[in-house]
């Protein structure tokens, strides 16, 4: 029988054995009772094989270590392969190098996104619900999402219970090495709403998006430089300053041109009436 540091193959193939504590992979799936130990990198050894073909005991319900493999249910090994990292001669393993794996899975705070860095042991997570609730006085909404999911929790009887329900299904997705969290908008619109999150915050989490990038998209009511240059061209009255002095000579000169012409012409006799009670009499 093919022995892994002197240990039979069974050892590792019974599940009441630990044959790879606390190996956690942010790209891999592991068993939740691996996700609290240590990984010890000192007790990995390289094993030599020679050319063979095994068939894997993987089925399609098969979560553990060992499911990283692909689908097909047979694996081929070169001759004299080494096999890194690897607990059971004849799996050949995608395994990544031990510097390559992330040997802790964390409880993140979710309002990472507005500076709140706390994180958390995988299995601390009594404190890690009751840090989330400081970031509500003690009072969570009784309507959220989960992290990752669309799954809803609503219970407005027992918003406590709720919650303490909705942070029991993320973290069962952070163990199952899942990262990308989303933002909750119902959980953000309630702060905002109670006073919980500055305007500052609020408007950087709302920017979060999984729409893909679009190229040439802009916002409703963007202009362009060039349209902004134009706008502001037309609002401007040009003014030349040489070219109204030279209106206002033409002006002076034209009205000095006038009282001239005024002043040499006599003025023409324009008769006058005198009335008397007795007669009128014209001069």
């Amino acid at each position: 029988m093919a022995t892994y540091d002197n240990a039979p193959i069974d050892r590792y193939l019974n599940d009441s054995e630990d044959p790879f504590a606390g190996l956690l992979s942010s790209t891999h799936r592991l068993p939740r009772q691996f996700a609290n130990e240590a990984y010890d990198a000192s007790t990995c050894s390289t094993i030599s094989q020679d050319s063979t073909s095994t068939a894997s005991p993987y089925s399609e319900n098969d979560e553990s270590v060992f499911s990283m493999q692909s689908r097909g249910s047979y694996t081929t090994a070169t001759s004299r392969q080494s096999i890194q990292s690897n607990p059971v001669a004849g799996w050949n393993l995608p395994i990544p190098q031990i510097s390559q794996i992330n040997t802790t899975i964390v409880l993140p705070c979710e309002f990472i996104s507005i500076n709140c860095g706390v994180t958390f042991r995988s299995d601390d997570f009594e404190n890690w619900l009751a840090h989330s609730l400081t970031h509500f006085k003690n009072l969570p909404p009784s309507r959220c999402f989960c992290l990752f999911c669309d799954e809803e929790f609503e219970d407005t009887n027992d918003s406590h219970s709720n919650w303490r329900d909705r942070m029991m299904h993320s973290r069962d997705h952070f163990l199952d090495g899942k990262t990308n969290i989303r933002p909750d908008f119902l959980v953000i619109e309630y702060m905002r709403r109670n006073n919980l999150m500055d305007e500052a915050d609020y408007i950087l989490a709302v920017q979060y998006t999984e729409r893909p990038s679009v190229p040439s998209l802009v916002r409703k009511g963007f202009e362009t430089p060039e349209s902004i240059l134009k706008r502001d061209r037309e609002s401007k009255v040009p003014c030349d300053l040489q070219k109204e002095e030279r209106h206002r000579k033409r002006s002076g000169h034209a009205h000095k041109g006038e009282e001239r012409q005024s002043s040499t012409f006599p003025r023409k006799h324009m008769p006058v009436a005198i009335e008397h009670s007795e007669y009128t009499r014209i001069l």
